[in-house]
């Protein structure tokens, strides 16, 4: 017998954009997105998987202070996407 399985992927009707700025950075980075205000979760990690940074992102912009950090590429994730910045 011949089983089928649906592997499908759900794709959202409107997809959330969010512009990430300045990057590479010195100090701190902007998050903005537009259109969709939905509560989100930002997590920052180093690239050896370290969580450094959490926080609650509601609303359409968020900016996040950088000074603490070493010069070096970071993944930021925004609930499950992920984005490469740079802190010089």
């Amino acid at each position: 017998p011949l089983t089928v399985e649906d592997v499908s992927i759900n794709i959202t009707d409107n997809p959330t954009h969010i512009a990430i700025y300045p990057n590479p950075t010195t100090m701190s980075v902007t998050l903005r997105r537009e259109g969709d205000a939905n509560s989100a979760e930002v997590r920052i990690y180093s690239l050896d998987g370290r969580l450094l940074y959490t926080t609650q992102w509601d609303g359409l912009s968020h900016s996040i202070d950088l000074n603490s950090f070493a010069a070096g590429v970071y993944m930021l994730h925004v609930n499950n996407k992920t984005y490469k910045i740079t802190k010089q």
